[in-house]
């Protein structure tokens, strides 16, 4: 109907935007808004883990990168990769349209990538302390070895996408939530103990922030009373907001002592 209007010459641009408007009015304001967070969300989150990953690769020596990777929880990364390829496979066998998981599906590809880098210079690190050979050496070698955890990754997404049942998959989606959760804590809690978050992208977490806020807010927009789906998504996606908060107060606490020990 719009496209048509648009197309009529005869059509000024205010009934369009009247006609619009009224569209809108009778959708609903808040959902309207809610509609287009959630396609704003999927666009941003192609590109939201790759300031992390700047972040890692950024120092010019591998001294400096390694100790950057250290700091970020592998078993953090496999559990939020794991739940984002539940999401992601459920929605699939769902026949659900992408923007429903799209979100999920371009997170856990970034995810990948960062486990791999994890993986990388864990290996590094191992190897300097153990070996006298190169650099050149060490990272053919590190490589090599990267074969064995990037094949494992590949086959865990082959059955999960292509070889596990769909009850089983039902069951996980369902376990989802609490699993997103449970992998923040042990980020927050190496956060804690290192007493730094110079190895955290604050534009990832701020960001992180701000898309869980925006899944509680449209959550509650679509909210619907009597359907339990919609109560566990609104606990978990609240639970979600609140840990990324307390990820983006460390960045805030431990920001200043990092700078202080750089000016130092």
């Amino acid at each position: 109907m719009i496209i048509n209007l648009l197309r009529d010459p005869e059509v000024s641009n205010k009934v369009i935007l009247q006609f619009a408007f009224r569209q809108i009015k009778a959708i609903g304001y808040l959902k309207v808004l809610s509609l287009l967070l959630g396609a704003t969300m999927v666009g941003v989150s192609s590109v939201i883990k790759i300031p992390q990953i700047r972040k890692i690769l950024k120092p010019k020596t591998m001294l400096a990168r390694s100790k950057l990777a250290k700091g970020l929880s592998e078993e953090s990364v496999s559990l939020e990769t794991a739940a984002q390829w539940i999401h992601v496979t459920y929605n699939k066998q769902q026949r659900n349209s992408f923007v429903n998981y799209g979100e999920s599906f371009l997170l856990g590809i970034q995810n990948i990538a960062i486990l791999l880098i994890l993986k990388y210079y864990k290996l590094r690190r191992e190897l300097a302390a153990a070996t006298t050979l190169s650099e050149k050496d060490q990272i053919r070698e590190c490589f090599k070895a990267l074969v064995k955890p990037a094949a494992a990754i590949v086959a865990v997404l082959v059955f999960l996408t292509k070889i596990c049942p769909p009850q089983l998959i039902a069951t996980l989606q369902i376990l989802n939530i609490p699993i997103g959760i449970l992998a923040k804590i042990p980020q927050i809690r190496k956060n804690q103990a290192l007493k730094s978050t110079a190895h955290l992208s604050e534009v990832t977490i701020f960001a992180n922030v701000i898309g869980s806020f925006i899944r509680v807010f449209t959550t509650v927009t679509n909210f619907k009373k009597g359907r339990s789906r919609d109560s566990v998504l609104l606990a978990g996606y609240s639970a979600s907001l609140a840990l990324n908060a307390v990820l983006a107060g460390q960045i805030i606490h431990y920001g200043k002592k990092d700078e202080e020990k750089k000016n130092e």
